[in-house]
């Protein structure tokens, strides 16, 4: 028999824009290999992604692992997100 491990995430400060979306989406399947990568993925300026990147660390949906010369690789926490109202 196989057990699903899952990890939720509780908030009520919640706030995801687009471009949030399309990040996470991003990681997801393109798995870029840095900050520098998604944003070149997603034809974004690095300096308008790292803000963002920053906040959904922060927000817990990604993670990084280190990288070759000091770069971050952005990861996601989960496999999928489920909106409760």
């Amino acid at each position: 028999e196989m057990i699903e491990t899952t990890e939720s995430l509780v908030t009520n400060k919640l706030s995801l824009s687009d471009l949030d979306l399309i990040i996470l989406n991003t990681i997801k399947h393109e798995k870029p290999r840095s900050i520098r990568d998604l944003a070149k993925k997603i034809n974004k300026d690095v300096s308008n992604i790292q803000p963002k990147v920053k906040k959904l660390e922060e927000d817990g949906f990604i993670k990084f692992e280190d990288g070759i010369k000091n770069s971050k690789i952005p990861y996601l926490t989960f496999d999928e997100i489920k909106l409760e109202i």
